[in-house]
C-alpha cells in the first residue's frame, strides 16, 4: 500500500469522522425535535409540509446542477470558476424561486389541500435567498476541512431547532415546521460569509465547461427526485395527508442509518476518490475499504431499527404513531440495501463516468414507477414500502456489476470484504428476534420501555460479539474491523493526552 494511499485513506477516515459527528449532532438535535414534534403536532401537518416539501423539491431538482462537485472534482479551479458557479447559482435560484410560485396554486389543486400554496410561497423566497450563498465553503470539503464544515453545518441546526420547537409549543401548527426550515437556510447564508473570506464578483466566463459537466448530474438528480419521491407522491395522491405523515415519519426513522451515517461519509469520500482516479489500483482498494467500513458501522444500525420498531414506537411516538411500526420494519430493509450501494455514486463521479450513475437510477425509475402505483393502490402506504425495497433490490444489482466490471473486481474480492458485517447482522437478526417473542405481550409503556432498552443492548453486544469473532478465526485480516479499532484507540489516546495535559 502506498503512502499516497495511506495518506488519502487517513484523510478520508478523518474526514467521515468529522462528518458522522456532525450528522450524529445534526440528526440528535432531528430526532429530539421529532419526538417533541411528533407529541405537539399531528400525523397531518407533518404529511402537509410533505407534500408542499415535495413540490419544492422538484422544481430544486429540475435545477440541480450540483455545481459543487465540478469545483471539488476539479482540483485545480480558480477564482474564475468560483465566481461562475456563485453566479450561476443565482440564476438557477431565481428561476426555481420563480418556479416554484408559478406551480404553487396548482400544486394545491392537485392534492386538494389549499394551504400548500402559501407554504410554497414562503419557501420560495428563501430558495433565491439561499443562492446567494458564499460559494468559497466548498472549500471546505475540497480540502477536507471537516471540523470546519461541521461548525457551519451543526451552527444552523441548532438556531432553526430552537426556532421551530418554539414556534410548535406557541402555535401548534405546520407552520413551525415551515418556519423552522426557513431560519436553517438564512442562518446558512450568514454563517457562510462569516466563516470563508471568500468574495465572490459576478462573472459567467467559465460557464462552459461547467455546464457540459454538469448537465449530467442534473439528469441524474432529476432520476434520482422521481426514484426518492414517488412514494410520497403515490401515497399522498391515493390515500392522504394522514398516510403521508405516518410514511415519512416512518421513512426517517428507520432510515437514520443511511442519511446521518452514510449521507456523511458519502460527503467525506467524494473528494477522497477524486484524489485516488487516476490510480485504477488505488482506487479498487479505497472502494473495498469503504463498502466495507460502511457496511460495519451503519448495517446494524439500520437492522436494529427495524428490529425494535415495536417498543421504540410506543415508547417514543405515541399511541397514535403504532400503524408506523411495519412501515418503519419494512423501510428499515430498504435502508439496509440503500447502504450496499451507497457509495457507488461518488466513485464514478470521481472517475468522470456520471452515464453510469445515470444507467442504474433509469432502471430504478422503470421499476419503481409501476410497482408503487399498484402497491399503493393495493395496500396503501405498506404497499408503497413494499414497492422501493424491491426496487432498491433492482438497483443494487446494477449498480454491483457496474462496479465489478468498471474496477475489475472479483466476486470474491468483493464477498471478502462484507461478509462479517453481514454474518454480525445475521446473528443479531436472529437472536433480537427470537428475545422479542419470548417476551411478554404487555404493551404499557413501561413494559415497552424496558423492551426496548434489552432488546438495543443484546442486539449490539451480538453483533459486536459475532462481527469479531469471525474477524478472529479468519485470522484477524487487514479489514474494517482492523480500521474502526484502530481509529477507536487513536481518538482514545488523544483524549488521554488532552485529560493528562489538562492535569499539568
Amino acid at each position: 500500500m502506498t503512502t499516497d494511499y495511506k495518506k488519502i485513506s487517513s484523510q478520508i477516515a478523518t474526514g467521515a469522522g468529522w462528518t458522522v459527528l456532525m450528522r450524529f449532532g445534526v440528526r440528535f438535535i432531528g430526532v429530539i425535535s421529532t419526538i417533541v414534534l411528533a407529541r405537539v403536532l399531528v400525523p397531518a401537518d407533518f404529511g402537509l409540509v410533505a407534500l408542499a416539501m415535495l413540490l419544492v423539491t422538484a422544481v430544486e431538482v429540475m435545477a440541480e446542477f450540483n455545481f459543487e462537485v465540478y469545483l471539488i472534482r476539479d482540483q485545480k479551479a480558480g477564482r474564475e470558476i468560483y465566481d461562475t458557479v456563485w453566479s450561476l447559482t443565482i440564476i438557477r435560484g431565481a428561476v426555481m424561486g420563480l418556479l416554484m410560485i408559478a406551480l404553487a396554486g396548482p400544486a394545491s389543486v392537485f392534492f386538494n389541500e389549499p394551504r400548500i400554496e402559501q407554504i410554497v410561497y414562503l419557501l420560495a423566497a428563501i430558495t433565491f435567498l439561499e443562492s446567494l450563498q458564499n460559494v468559497g465553503i466548498v472549500d471546505f470539503r475540497k480540502h477536507m476541512q471537516f471540523d470546519r464544515d461541521f461548525v457551519f453545518m451543526l451552527s444552523a441546526k441548532i438556531i432553526a431547532f430552537t426556532v421551530t420547537i418554539g414556534l410548535a409549543l406557541w402555535l401548534r401548527s405546520y407552520w413551525a415546521l415551515v418556519i423552522g426550515t426557513m431560519s436553517e437556510r438564512i442562518v446558512r447564508i450568514l454563517l457562510s460569509y462569516r466563516m470563508h473570506p471568500f468574495r465572490p464578483r459576478w462573472s459567467l466566463a467559465g460557464w462552459h465547461e461547467i455546464l457540459s459537466f454538469s448537465s449530467w448530474l442534473l439528469f441524474n438528480n432529476f432520476l434520482n427526485f422521481i426514484y426518492t419521491r414517488s412514494d410520497t407522491f403515490f401515497i399522498g395522491k391515493i390515500v392522504g395527508t394522514t398516510s403521508v405523515g405516518l410514511y415519512s415519519v416512518a421513512y426517517e426513522i428507520s432510515n437514520l442509518a443511511t442519511t446521518e451515517i452514510v449521507a456523511p461519509i458519502r460527503r467525506a469520500i467524494f473528494p477522497g476518490y477524486a484524489k485516488m482516479a487516476d490510480d485504477p489500483e488505488l482506487m479498487r482498494q479505497g472502494y473495498l475499504d469503504v463498502l466495507s467500513v460502511t457496511l460495519m458501522v451503519t448495517a446494524p444500525v439500520a437492522a436494529g431499527i427495524g428490529l425494535i420498531a415495536d417498543p421504540f414506537v410506543r415508547v417514543i411516538l405515541g399511541e397514535k404513531w403504532l400503524a408506523a411500526i411495519p412501515l418503519i420494519q419494512i423501510l428499515a430493509i430498504y435502508g439496509l440495501v440503500s447502504i450496499a450501494w451507497s457509495n457507488t455514486a461518488p466513485l464514478f463521479l470521481a472517475l468522470g463516468r456520471p452515464k453510469v450513475v445515470t444507467l442504474f437510477l433509469g432502471i430504478g425509475v422503470i421499476v419503481i414507477l409501476p410497482s408503487l402505483y399498484y402497491g399503493v393502490s393495493e395496500a396503501g402506504a405498506l404497499g408503497g414500502a413494499l414497492a422501493i425495497t424491491f426496487s432498491n433490490f433492482v438497483i443494487l444489482l446494477v449498480a454491483v456489476f457496474q462496479v465489478v466490471i468498471s474496477l475489475n473486481l472479483s466476486l470474491v474480492q468483493l464477498a471478502r470484504a462484507i461478509w462479517r458485517p453481514l454474518f454480525g447482522i445475521a446473528a443479531m437478526a436472529f437472536l433480537v428476534t427470537l428475545l422479542h417473542r419470548s417476551l411478554p405481550a404487555d404493551v404499557s409503556f413501561l413494559a415497552s420501555l424496558w423492551k426496548l432498552i434489552l432488546l438495543s443492548a443484546v442486539g449490539a453486544v451480538v453483533y459486536v460479539t459475532a462481527t469479531l469473532g469471525a474477524w478472529r478465526l479468519s485470522g484477524r485480516p487487514d479489514g474494517p474491523e482492523q480500521q474502526v479499532l484502530g481509529l477507536l484507540l487513536k481518538g482514545w489516546s488523544k483524549v488521554r493526552r488532552a485529560s493528562a495535559e489538562n492535569q499539568d
